[in-house]
């Protein structure tokens, strides 16, 4: 019994003194980050999307807005060419991680409004490359159900068009 406690402390302590990271990681991850978000603020497309691991994923605010990196890049394509990418401002950036790889969540300054963006990096041998990004809208709790009612036809579609599907792959995968 006090074997399996002292190992059951072990365990704990080691998974939690992972989600530490050190102040000089941290600092070099806020670095990375803010230049990725600059490098769209500056529609520098090579810059911002050397920074993304090959198979990385970036969700955006739609439903139907997962995009590797390929889809990715045609769509920002247009835009980094007009000059007219994104200006997110970060701002509460939370980091946490172990050894290779990095979690994140912030608020962001945005032409929509206060946003969230969240993702995961991995360091490799050529540096920091984000594997996913997740960029989410604020919604204030009091505006909730006006928003979920607004939505509300928007929703029904994409569901009766994307729902039946998901769970047939869901059942012919178990």
């Amino acid at each position: 019994m006090n074997k399996l406690c002292v190992f059951l402390l072990i365990g704990f302590f080691s998974v939690a003194g992972s989600a530490q990271v050190k102040d000089s990681t941290k600092a070099a991850l806020n670095n990375f980050i803010d230049a990725w978000h600059l490098a769209a603020a500056n529609a520098q497309f090579d810059s911002y999307f050397d920074k993304m691991h090959k198979e990385a994923t970036f969700i955006g605010t739609q439903a139907d807005e997962i995009w590797d990196k390929q889809a990715f890049m045609r769509y920002a394509a247009p835009h980094f060419r007009a000059g007219k990418a994104w200006h997110f401002e970060a701002f509460n950036r939370k980091i946490n991680g172990n050894q290779n790889t990095y979690w994140f969540h912030e608020l962001l300054k945005t032409a929509m409004g206060v946003c969230r963006g969240s993702g995961v990096i991995i360091k490799t041998e050529d540096g920091f490359l984000i594997k996913q990004y997740v960029l989410s809208y604020t919604i204030p709790n009091a505006l909730g159900k006006q928003v979920v009612l607004f939505k509300k036809e928007k929703d029904n579609i994409f569901l009766k068009e994307n729902y039946k599907k998901s769970v047939t792959n869901q059942q012919s995968n178990n």
